[in-house]
């Protein structure tokens, strides 16, 4: 049930765009929302957009994480405590009087919740320039995003958006600039019992240097920044990647060029937890071989295949894994009418886990869009969408905590963990380090349509579906019962209007 001030915010959200939209229709909407002063343009903009989702946590009702625990329960007296870091070492008697083993479980759930969200997201857009050759423009939007059932998750992001496109003689370059600040509930490995918002920047930089030597021959620099910082206090690792390439092509005719490139980068990350251990820079050197143009009426787009290596300089033997890989990036649109399109698109590659230090994953990415116009009016169209990723850590032999005892039924590496004032005494945890297989498998999948309305260049509406699944596949059973990640399914419904060029 919503609340009043829940219906306050929604009524000053859906007033807000009928104010918008009163202008609009009643003069031209090129005066409203396209101000232009010679090669200078600002153009106003708003997205209306309402969201119901069934699992606003990225929780699991049916799968709980759940192990066993085997703690010794003892007299309040029977123990010193010994500071230990952020724990406590706790040295019991010779002969501890009256102690008793005790089997419990410690269960955390993170159930899946319904939620009903609306975004209010104003922005603008400024442009220098005429023409798609040559021409600046830095966007900026800003989303408010209110929960009708948790307004206490209330939050607002940001983003910046720099467009960069020039062309002088032989020479042209393009490239953009993307900066996020975000605030939202992520799944998989940000598991928390009752969910957190995730705040985080995002920043990208892709920029393309190219020069035309010859009608036939061309040659090329690409260079890339990405960013990503989390939170202080999370357990995940933040990381910062640049890469540079150098490329030369071949036209074989007016439609086809083949191509090869070669590229180098390195990867920094920085921990968010004292706990975590600092990881050294990584390195990741390969090429490529390629072709891309119109390769039959109806087929175009790119196709590059080659080989990679991520290497970590200072790594410890055990402790660490590099990464050898084929590498591919491949993008084909296939339009088999004027109404209809398709784009398949798969890129192979290896990053650096943003969970264990010194430690590479092989990444393998589908994509799936596509378009369908309705009817002869240009005004309705239906889009698809479906992402298929996976990330693989590999085998990676390491030690970790268990819980249990020795032969003798003695605690093992014991731990302070809390205290119980009913019973007047203390739970004494029994972790024990085993070898094991800590490699994983994250798989994450989601599909769903979209249905879009647009009568004027500057007014759409759109109705979507969209389903995501997301799980895990351990090495080592042991492993996944003592640091599990939630399994998950949600489904979302959105409905968005957007106004602006």
């Amino acid at each position: 049930m919503l609340e009043p001030e829940n219906i306050r915010r929604l009524g000053l959200t859906l007033s807000g765009l009928v104010v918008a939209a009163l202008p609009v229709a009643a003069l031209d909407a090129d005066e409203v929302l396209n101000y232009q002063w010679g090669k200078l343009t600002l153009k106003p903009q708003l997205d209306i957009t309402s969201v119901f989702t069934d699992n606003v946590f990225y929780g699991n009702n049916s799968i709980l994480s759940a192990f066993p625990v085997t703690g010794r329960q003892i007299a309040a007296t029977n123990y010193t405590l010994v500071p230990n870091g952020t724990n406590f070492t706790v040295i019991l008697p010779a002969t501890p009087s009256g102690p008793t083993l005790q089997e419990r479980t410690t269960t955390v759930a993170r159930p899946a919740q319904q939620e009903r969200l609306m975004y209010f997201s104003p922005g603008v857009r400024f442009a220098y320039g005429y023409t798609d050759a040559n021409h600046l423009s830095l966007e900026y939007t800003f989303d408010k995003i209110f929960y009708t059932e948790h307004p206490q998750y209330d939050t607002d992001q940001q983003t910046f958006l720099f467009d960069t496109s020039l062309a002088r003689g032989r020479w042209t370059l393009k490239g953009s600039d993307q900066m996020r600040f975000l605030s939202s509930f992520l799944g998989g490995g940000f598991f928390t019992t009752t969910g957190q918002q995730i705040n985080r920047r995002e920043w990208n930089d892709d920029y393309r240097l190219n020069c035309d030597i010859s009608p036939k021959t061309y040659a090329y620099a690409e260079g890339s920044h990405n960013n990503q910082d989390y939170d202080k206090g999370l357990n995940i690792y933040d990381s910062d990647t640049l890469r540079g390439a150098l490329g030369a092509g071949y036209n074989l005719s007016d439609l086809i060029s083949v191509f090869v490139e070669g590229y180098y980068g390195q990867t920094a990350v920085a921990p968010n937890l004292d706990s975590q251990q600092k990881g050294p820079h990584s390195a990741v050197l390969g090429g490529y071989i390629g072709v891309k143009g119109d390769f039959t009426a109806r087929i175009t787009g790119s196709v590059k295949v080659g080989y990679e290596n991520r290497m970590f300089p200072d790594s410890v033997a055990g402790a660490s894994s590099s990464a050898s890989s084929p590498a591919v990036e491949a993008k084909l649109t296939y339009a088999p009418s004027l109404k209809t399109q398709f784009t398949l698109g798969y890129t192979r590659r290896t990053d650096v886990s943003q969970q264990f230090v010194r430690q590479a994953i092989t990444v393998d990415n589908v994509t799936l869009s596509g378009m369908q116009s309705i009817g002869t009016s240009g005004k309705w169209f239906v889009q698809l969408s479906a992402n298929y990723a996976v990330a693989d850590t590999g085998d990676l032999q390491s030690q970790f905590a268990a819980p249990g005892v020795d032969p003798a039924g003695n605690l093992v590496n014991s731990v302070y963990q809390g205290f119980d004032p009913l019973r007047g005494a203390i739970y004494l945890e029994s972790p024990r380090l085993v070898n094991g297989n800590i490699g994983r498998t994250d798989t994450q999948i989601s599909l769903g349509p979209t249905l879009v309305y647009q009568p004027r260049t500057w007014l759409q509406a759109s109705l979507g579906y969209q389903f995501t699944h997301f799980s895990s596949s351990y090495r080592d059973a042991l492993y996944a019962s003592t640091h599990p990640l939630i399994p998950y399914d949600a489904n979302e419904v959105t409905f968005r209007v957007s106004i602006g060029f």
